[in-house]
Parts: structure tokens; C-alpha cells; sequence
């Protein structure tokens, strides 16, 4: 297995990568944060209680990388619920860097254009909402 350690200002997430389920959003993932891209953005969409938003160069959703990947929606563990990573779209293999983090439990697939890639499973602060 492969995790991520995504430090904040309000402390520390671990993540489970999901490497064998969706190998081209982590991939995409890990090249990008090796490379320091996601260093002193913002989550750029705080919404209390239901997913916060960050990985947006231009800090208001709409920037990326300069590339867009293939989603991942076929494979297993598509599910959005508390602390599962997942990449953010504006349509069919839009994606790019912009991830949403669910603060909460909905229990509800994924939508078509959402590939879910991590699950957050330890953080240094009290729980993920506290992001």
C-alpha cells in the first residue's frame, strides 16, 4: 500500500492511496506533489460539515495543473463517505489537480465524473473536519 502525508495548517492528514483501483489519479497525485505543486495553495471551498476543496493554483477553482487525466469512475471502492479523497471535474476526464475531501457520511456512489483515489484514515488533529 502507498500513502500521502498532506500537512495543513491545522495539522496532519495520512492517506491511503487507492494505487491499484485508479494507478492513473495517484500517479497523477504523487508526480504533482513530489514535484511541490499542491505547496502553500488553499482549500479554496469550505463547505462546514459536507467536503472541503483545495489543489487550485489559482485558489478559486477554476486552475489546474495545465493538463487534464482520464477518469478513474469504473473502478472499485467508488464510494464518496467521510474522509474519502476524490478528484474534482467539470466533466468527462476534466480532472487535474483540485481533490474534495468529505467531511461527512453521505453513502452515495460517486458521480460519473468523480474518481474516488484515497481514503484519509489518521489525522493529527481532532478529525477531518476540523480542516
Amino acid at each position: 500500500m502507498k500513502y500521502a502525508i498532506i500537512s495543513t495548517e491545522k495539522g496532519d492528514m495520512r492517506a491511503e492511496l487507492y494505487e491499484n483501483e485508479t494507478p492513473g489519479t495517484v500517479a497523477n497525485f504523487v508526480k504533482l506533489a513530489e514535484s511541490r505543486f499542491y505547496d502553500g495553495l488553499t482549500f479554496h471551498r469550505v463547505i462546514p460539515d459536507f467536503v472541503i476543496q483545495g489543489g487550485c493554483p489559482k485558489g478559486d477553482g477554476t486552475g489546474g495543473p495545465g493538463y487534464t487525466i482520464k477518469c478513474e469512475t469504473s473502478a472499485p471502492r467508488q464510494r464518496h463517505d467521510r474522509g474519502v479523497l476524490s478528484m474534482a471535474h467539470r466533466g468527462k476526464d476534466t480532472g487535474g489537480s483540485a481533490t474534495t475531501d468529505r467531511t461527512r457520511s453521505i453513502s452515495t456512489a460517486c458521480t460519473p465524473a468523480s474518481a474516488a483515489w484515497s481514503t484519509v484514515w489518521m489525522s493529527s488533529t481532532t478529525s477531518v473536519p476540523a480542516i
